[in-house]
């Protein structure tokens, strides 16, 4: 199963421009159309918006959907906390 661990790991690369924006996109939207995400979605709510916000990486540049490196900061600290 997915964990936090996996997605904080996910976060960093692309802060560190270690992976693209359309390869971690594509990695949140293998997950996302999976049951195990249903059943995250269920058991962690954050974990699932942190997933979905990597996903929501496929916008085009400036779209207003697209979340910030500052969003996804703040999701990889919050995921580090809990």
């Amino acid at each position: 199963m997915l964990t936090r661990s996996d997605v904080v790991k996910k976060i960093e690369e692309y802060i560190d421009n270690k992976i693209k924006r359309e390869d971690i996109s594509s990695w949140a939207l293998k997950i996302v159309i999976t049951k195990e995400y249903e059943e995250i979605k269920k058991k962690d709510k954050l974990l699932s918006e942190a997933i979905h916000a990597l996903f929501d990486l496929h916008h085009e540049d400036g779209s207003q959907f697209n979340p910030s490196i500052e969003e996804l900061k703040i999701y990889k600290d919050k995921l580090c906390k809990v």
